[in-house]
């Protein structure tokens, strides 16, 4: 899937969005909601992507069992995405999280020599 750049206009199949689409406008929210203004355009869509399986998922469960409301999942979901534009526009996390990322524990393919090989 192809990234959307972000330029002056921004162009869905060929066609310029209009300042006011959901992918560009900046809204008036509560405040409790106002990160979602700092959403890049990539960032939006993947956002309402994401929405839209919440929504789309018939049952809700746990891993106890219970079963949970859409709404429950919804504010779940809100919530982690704004604690994402919160670690991400905190300029000391940000760079925590990108050193992490070039470290020795970046992921599962991370080799034990590359892990452990100066101990």
């Amino acid at each position: 899937m192809k990234k959307l750049s972000e330029a002056s206009s921004v162009y869905v199949a060929g066609e310029p969005l209009p300042e006011d689409s959901l992918l560009v406008a900046k809204f008036d929210l509560p405040p409790e909601l106002a990160w979602f203004n700092e959403l890049s355009v990539q960032e939006r869509i993947d956002f309402f992507t994401g929405l839209l399986k919440v929504l789309a998922k018939p049952e809700l469960i746990l891993p106890d069992g219970r079963q949970r409301t859409h709404m429950d999942a919804i504010n779940e979901y809100l919530r982690s995405w704004q604690a994402t534009v919160e670690l991400c526009s905190n300029p000391e996390i940000a760079e925590e999280i990108a050193a992490a990322e070039k470290g020795p524990f970046r992921g599962p393919y991370s080799s034990f020599e590359e892990t452990f090989g100066d101990l």
